[in-house]
């Protein structure tokens, strides 16, 4: 069998152009210096829009929802541990205070995320109201 008359497939040039032929430290740098620019403009966005009238509202009525269902699921967190404490015949002091404390960090920390989100956002929206004024 003679394959003389195909003729092979053509090879593409060697010659690299635009973004990959750059050397691989200069890729680096262009994709970190475009990332940083990318975050940077969603975070300044994100902020803008939260220091606008319907950022604040939507974003504090979204955030009672959310402590709302965390406090529910850490109550019902708290009802398993307190149920697997009551069934132990003789608990250890130990036993008795996982329940306890673990319900105290978790709704201290439920009580103190929004105070940190909510400075946070303020802080942002007013960085961002001095650089437009």
């Amino acid at each position: 069998m003679s394959f003389q008359g195909q003729t092979p497939p053509q090879q593409q040039g060697g010659q690299r152009t635009g973004f990959s032929s750059l050397p691989q430290a200069a890729q680096r740098t262009l994709i970190t210096i475009f990332g940083i620019i990318a975050i940077t403009a969603i975070l300044f966005g994100f902020a803008a829009f939260l220091g606008s009238a319907t950022g604040k509202q939507l974003f504090f009525e979204t955030s009672k929802t959310v402590i709302i269902v965390f406090a529910l699921f850490g109550l019902i967190a708290y009802a398993f541990m307190w149920l697997n404490v009551s069934q132990s015949t003789n608990p250890t002091p130990y036993e008795l205070a996982v329940p306890i404390v673990g319900a105290i960090a978790y709704y201290a920390i439920l009580f103190l995320v929004p105070m940190g989100v909510a400075y946070a956002v303020s802080g942002m929206a007013a960085v961002i109201n001095m650089t437009l004024n």
